[in-house]
């Protein structure tokens, strides 16, 4: 899209941050304000007053530039923010969102803690697949 620089706000007041969700009827897709708010972090865009602003069946967020009608995935960038504020442990894969259960930054994360919960990072300890492990890619 464009290059951001050190203390550019995550969304800008052109844009807008989508969130999709998939359903059996096709993909929805569920919106930020759309005119002239700004949300400095990735954690700011998920919540607001600490209730969470989508559901946990989102899938993707896309960055989308009003002006120039083009979207940036930033769906890692999301999963790597909710992780970083998360208190939970490898063993409650179950209580996060799609979106996070299915990202690079959720195997990452899992990765890092393993010596502290005591589970070697495999699917027998670990719970079921991933999307990517069990698919091959994103759904």
């Amino acid at each position: 899209m464009y290059a951001r620089t050190a203390g550019t706000p995550f969304i800008q007041s052109r844009e807008v941050l989508l969130a999709m969700t998939a359903s059996p009827k096709g993909f929805y897709y569920d919106e930020t304000e759309p005119f002239g708010v700004t949300f400095a972090t990735e954690l700011e865009a998920l919540f607001d007053e600490g209730k969470a602003r989508f559901g946990d069946d989102v899938t993707k967020f896309v960055r989308f530039d009003l002006d120039a009608l083009h979207g940036e995935d930033v769906t890692e960038q999301m999963a790597e923010a909710f992780l970083s504020d998360w208190g939970g442990r490898v063993s409650d894969e179950g209580l996060l969102p799609d979106f996070v259960r299915q990202s690079d930054a959720w195997e990452s994360w899992c990765e890092a803690r393993t010596v502290r919960d005591g589970l070697p990072y495999t699917q027998s300890s670990h719970g079921t697949y991933n999307a990517r492990q069990q698919f091959g890619g994103r759904l």
